[in-house]
C-alpha cells in the first residue's frame, strides 16, 4: 500500500512544481515586456503622463554629419538588433536604429490616433487592417502630425521615417517643430509604412493626425523611397 501511495503522490508533486515554475516564468515574461520602453494609445488612464519629465536611456548623437543613437551612459553605439514585430526585418544600413520596441498603430479612415511613446520606442502607422500602403511609382504618402507641448516647454525630438518592403530607412528628426508634415514619394512599387521613433528623453505625446496617399507631383520636402 505504501508504494502505491508514493506512486500517486510523486506525480502530483511534480505537476505542482511544474505549474509553479510555469506561473513564475509567465510573470517574469510579463514583467520584462512591461519593463522596456513602449508606445501606447492615449486613454483616460495614461493621459496624465502627457508632458511629464522623465530621463530616458537613449540619445541622438552626431556622427559624420548623420544622426545615430547610443545609450546615454555608454560610449558605444547601442545594439541594432530588430525588436520582435511582423513588419520590419532589416534596416537599410547600420546607422538606422530600429528602436528597442515596435508597436503597430492602426489608422481609422485616415486618422491616426493619439499615442504616447517612451524614449527608444517605435510606432509604425498601418491601415485599418494592419497592412501597409501598396504604392506605385509616383505615389506619395503624407502624415500630418502635432506633438503635445511638454510641461517644461523644451523641444522634444521625434524621428519619422518610412519602411518599404520590410526595410527601415533613415528617418528625419523633428525637434523644434511642434507639428509638421512628413512625406515620402515612392519611386518603385512596394508596400510602405511610416514609422515614428521617440527620441526625446521624456515620453513624447502625439495628437491625432492624418495620413493620406496621393499621386500629385511637384510637392516640396519629399523623401524618396
Amino acid at each position: 500500500m505504501a508504494r502505491k501511495k508514493y506512486r500517486v503522490i510523486i506525480p502530483v508533486i511534480l505537476l505542482l512544481v511544474a505549474a509553479i515554475l510555469i506561473a513564475i516564468f509567465s510573470m517574469d515574461q510579463e514583467f520584462m515586456e512591461d519593463e522596456g520602453p513602449k508606445v501606447s494609445l492615449i486613454t483616460d488612464e495614461n493621459r496624465d503622463r502627457i508632458g511629464i519629465e522623465e530621463y530616458g536611456k537613449y540619445e541622438v548623437i552626431s556622427n559624420n554629419s548623420s544622426n545615430c543613437f547610443q545609450e546615454v551612459e555608454d560610449d558605444n553605439n547601442i545594439s541594432l538588433s530588430i525588436p520582435p514585430n511582423d513588419i520590419v526585418f532589416a534596416t537599410v544600413d547600420s546607422t538606422v536604429f530600429p528602436g528597442v520596441s515596435i508597436t503597430e498603430v492602426a489608422t481609422d479612415d485616415g486618422i491616426t490616433p493619439e499615442f504616447i511613446g517612451e524614449n527608444g520606442a517605435v510606432a509604425i502607422l498601418t491601415k485599418e487592417d494592419g497592412k501597409g500602403w501598396d504604392c506605385s511609382p509616383g505615389d506619395r504618402i503624407t502624415w500630418l502630425f502635432e506633438k503635445y507641448l511638454p510641461q517644461n516647454k523644451s523641444d522634444q525630438a521625434i524621428a519619422i521615417g518610412y519602411i518599404k518592403d520590410g526595410i527601415m530607412y533613415h528617418p528625419k528628426i523633428y525637434q523644434e517643430e511642434i507639428g509638421g508634415e512628413y512625406q515620402v514619394e515612392v519611386n518603385h512599387s512596394g508596400t510602405v509604412y511610416i514609422y515614428i521613433l521617440c527620441v526625446a528623453s521624456d515620453p513624447v505625446a502625439v495628437k491625432a493626425g492624418r495620413i493620406d496617399m496621393e499621386i500629385e507631383r511637384n510637392v516640396q520636402n519629399e523623401e524618396n523611397a
